[in-house]
């Protein structure tokens, strides 16, 4: 992130209320979006663009990529180029431990669970990104 510029995350969520929450709750807290709607367009947007997120909040299950997919490319196409590493938020309406797992072995940094809770995502990307919390979680 250039000093003195807001951070910036790629958003990945098929769920229109669910995407709603995170571009709002991001942006009152200082974030410039990019939403996307699913896997493919997220390793697009993240990989392909002139884009270079501080963030990446990526929904486990999405049409034409689910997030698994995406971040294993996500973490591949870094890896190849000698890129740094960068935070992957992930997200998933599935409760089960075996789930959740399988979203960190692919490269997600840390994983949450659907309903999304404000303080909770803000604590979160404060963990991965290493940026202030932030005030506004109601």
């Amino acid at each position: 992130m250039e000093f003195g510029q807001s951070p910036f995350a790629v958003v990945a969520e098929d769920d229109p209320v669910c995407a709603l929450i995170l571009l709002e709750l991001l942006q009152r807290n200082g974030w410039r979006v990019l939403h996307v709607n699913d896997g493919k367009d997220a390793f697009e947007a993240t990989c392909m663009a002139d884009t270079s997120p501080d963030l990446i909040v990526m929904d486990m299950q999405m049409p034409n990529m689910n997030g698994d997919e995406a971040t294993r490319l996500i973490r591949s196409f870094e890896k190849s180029r000698g890129l740094a590493r960068r935070p992957i938020l992930g997200f998933s309406g599935l409760a089960h431990t075996k789930a959740q797992r399988s979203m960190i072995d692919s490269g997600m940094d840390l994983v949450l669970p659907k309903p999304i809770d404000a303080k909770r995502l803000l604590e979160a990307i404060h963990s991965v990104v290493g940026l202030p919390a932030a005030s506004q979680a109601g």
